[in-house]
């Protein structure tokens, strides 16, 4: 019994050192910045609308929202996140996006 238990307890020292940890490298962040020309914003309630949008998108670094230059200012990964979700996001909100400055 003595010797089941050493044997027991060597397996287990033997398999709690042979674990390694795995390091998965994660890519650099692709940092882009694009500013859209959108319609229909009239208000900061419509700003507030499309910033706080856009900032919950995983990815999405910065926004900035001006309705009285109709403008969407976005910092974001684009490994991440893709130009196409952003514009979807925003149309979505009811604003239609005319392109990009």
């Amino acid at each position: 019994m003595k010797n089941l238990i050493l044997l027991a307890a060597f397996i287990l020292f033997g398999i709690s050192c042979n674990t390694a940890t795995e390091t998965k490298e994660t890519p650099e962040a692709k940092i882009t910045t694009i500013t859209y020309k959108v319609e229909g914003m009239t208000c900061s309630g419509c700003e507030n609308s499309v910033t706080s949008t856009l900032a919950a998108i995983s990815g999405v670094d910065s926004v900035a929202a001006s309705h009285v230059d109709s403008t969407v200012y976005v910092s974001f990964d684009a490994n991440s996140v893709a130009d196409a979700d952003l514009i979807k996001a925003i149309e979505a909100k009811g604003y239609a996006v005319n392109g990009k400055l």
